[in-house]
């Protein structure tokens, strides 16, 4: 594999709602998924592409077609290229406070092609640890913020506990 060049902090920052046209490269940090819609639509694949540096970009995929197909070819970590998308400001009503992906959105279009080269190894990349206060689950709608659940359970495999990051809001 040739090495792949992420779009940088600099192109992401110049990027203007409604541009069309947009390309972009970087690994998928994570994946919202795909949710069913009572539109036209029919389906929606959500996931934030990071670009290994400070910024990072939801991307939407509109329509059943296209986002079940992309569904099945984008992982955690794939390094994506993705050219030909629009980009729009997203609605703030779906943004969470502290939500750290840029304001604007990439819309696939049908004419757009993604192309996976491969997974991203994160080993070499600082990652950054936040710490939440840990709470029991009794006690959640108690709390407004981030908090940590502490899920202990008994593992015979040696496992660690895990602890769920919940960012409880109320209005």
């Amino acid at each position: 594999m040739t090495d792949i060049v992420f779009t940088s902090d600099e192109e992401v920052e110049a990027f203007q709602p409604e541009d069309k046209s947009i390309d972009i490269i970087g690994y998928v940090e994570c994946i919202e998924g795909l949710k069913t819609l009572k539109t036209a639509s029919g389906h929606v694949l959500k996931f934030v592409v990071h670009n290994a540096s400070k910024s990072r970009i939801r991307v939407l995929v509109w329509g059943t077609a296209l986002a079940t197909h992309y569904e099945q070819s984008i992982k955690i970590n794939s390094i994506v290229e993705i050219t030909g998308g629009n980009l729009k400001t997203a609605n703030t009503h779906f943004r969470l406070p502290n939500d750290k992906t840029s304001t604007l959105e990439f819309n696939v279009q049908s004419h757009s092609l993604l192309t996976v080269h491969g997974q991203y190894d994160s080993s070499d990349h600082r990652v950054v640890n936040e710490t939440y206060e840990l709470i029991e689950l009794d006690d959640v709608m108690l709390f407004n913020g981030n908090i940590g659940v502490n899920n202990t359970k008994e593992a015979c495999d040696g496992e660690e506990d895990q602890v769920i990051v919940l960012i409880i809001l109320r209005f």
